[in-house]
C-alpha cells in the first residue's frame, strides 16, 4: 500500500475536540488545535502506521485509539 497522508476534511472536530476520523490515510497528522481526542474517534482504524499528535492535545478519551493495531 502507497503512503496516503490526511487532510483536514477527513476530520470531524468541534470546539477543539476531535469526534471522528473518517478517512483512509494510513499517516494521520490531528490538525493543531485539537486538545482532545473524543471517545472512539479512531475506532478501528487498523490501516493507520503512523499518527502525529498536536502540541495542543491534553485529554484522549476512553477506547479513543482502541483497535489501532498498524501502529508502528
Amino acid at each position: 500500500m502507497q503512503n496516503k497522508i490526511s487532510t483536514l476534511d477527513e476530520f470531524t472536530v468541534e470546539d477543539g475536540i476531535l469526534m471522528k476520523y473518517s478517512g483512509d490515510s494510513n499517516i494521520v497528522n490531528v490538525p493543531d488545535g485539537v486538545e482532545c481526542i473524543f471517545d472512539l474517534a479512531f475506532f478501528s482504524k487498523s490501516h493507520i502506521k503512523s499518527l502525529k499528535l498536536p502540541d495542543t492535545l491534553v485529554e484522549i478519551g476512553s477506547h479513543a485509539l482502541y483497535g489501532m493495531a498498524g501502529l508502528t
